[in-house]
């Protein structure tokens, strides 16, 4: 969930680096490692699926050049 800091004087926090107002998002991207292992169990689904496409084509090309 993203925050801001509203002071005493009713104006927005300021970042003293940027002196512009900031919002905090750092709760809204929590990386876990419950969401890492998902991310790599899609990459090695992408890399199967990829796999196996590109075999029935091999395939396929090699029927169809048996047959020409």
């Amino acid at each position: 969930m993203a925050s801001k800091v509203c002071s005493e004087t009713g104006n927005w926090f300021l970042h003293p680096e940027s002196n512009r107002t900031w919002t905090n998002y750092t709760k809204c991207t929590a990386y876990t490692s419950a969401g890492r292992v998902t991310a790599m169990n899609l990459y090695y689904l992408v890399l199967i699926g990829h796999g196996l496409s590109l075999t029935s084509l091999f395939f396929s090309l090699g029927i169809f050049f048996h047959f020409k």
